[in-house]
């Protein structure tokens, strides 16, 4: 049986929900876990003894992760970040499939309107990485970079990649007055929804995001076609 791995600083359920049904649904003898990871260093010393055959990172090691890895597939290069590693014959191959979910959601925002990127970090790169090579201009509002009490009303678009909302239902936005779509990468619907619902603002979800994700990491993980059908009806159920 193979086993898979998810590291994170707060390790949830997400990935495992839909990977060990994938695994149940397609036969496939294979189990996905999360596990808690506050020392990567440690956690790859530990990892490397164990029998497994891939490792899922999470913020905020995408880019430390590098640094382990034998091989890195051309995604890592175009992203600067690894979420993804396969293990073939102990060696440690870095994909990074975000790029994915990062290139469909921006096929998602209007046309027209000034772009705004909420945090700085491995996500927020990625998107300013695929904006810059649209030519799109954005900006980028973090505590950081000292600017984030100036993130509200002067953007149409939002694109929210901070930990807010993922841990519990707080919003980036204290208001969303001039907004007409947000992106949001938090898999939770906390209160950045509720507000575009009740301002009838067009929100796409961290879930719908990370379908785009999952589905390029199990080809990378399995080499078999993950059904997006089978994905939405596992939502529905969950």
């Amino acid at each position: 049986m193979k086993s898979f791995l998810s590291i994170a600083i707060s390790p949830g359920g997400t990935g495992s929900y839909y990977y060990n049904s994938y695994f149940e649904h397609l036969n496939v003898d294979a189990t996905y876990e999360a596990v808690q990871c506050s020392s990567l260093s440690e956690k790859i010393t530990e990892l490397r003894k164990a029998n497994i055959a891939g490792v899922s990172v999470s913020m905020p090691f995408k880019k430390e992760i590098i640094n382990y890895l034998d091989e890195i597939d051309e995604s890592v290069d175009t992203a600067g970040s690894c979420n993804t590693v396969k293990i073939v014959d102990g060696n440690w191959i870095g994909y990074n499939t975000d790029i994915k979910g990062v290139e469909w959601a921006l096929r998602e925002l209007p046309a027209r309107g000034r772009v705004q990127i909420l945090g700085d970090g491995s996500m927020s790169n990625l998107f300013q990485r695929m904006l810059d090579a649209e030519g799109r201009p954005y900006k980028v509002f973090s505590r950081r970079a000292g600017n984030w009490s100036q993130r509200h009303g002067l953007h149409e678009i939002v694109i929210n990649t901070t930990a807010l909302g993922t841990f519990d239902a707080t919003s980036p936005l204290e208001e969303i007055s001039g907004v007409r779509c947000v992106v949001d990468l938090s898999l939770n619907l906390g209160d950045l929804n509720a507000k575009c619902w009740k301002n009838n603002v067009e929100y796409v979800s961290g879930l719908d995001f990370y379908k785009q994700v999952f589905l390029k990491q199990f080809h990378v993980y399995t080499g078999l076609n993950a059904d997006p059908e089978i994905f939405d009806h596992l939502t529905k159920i969950r």
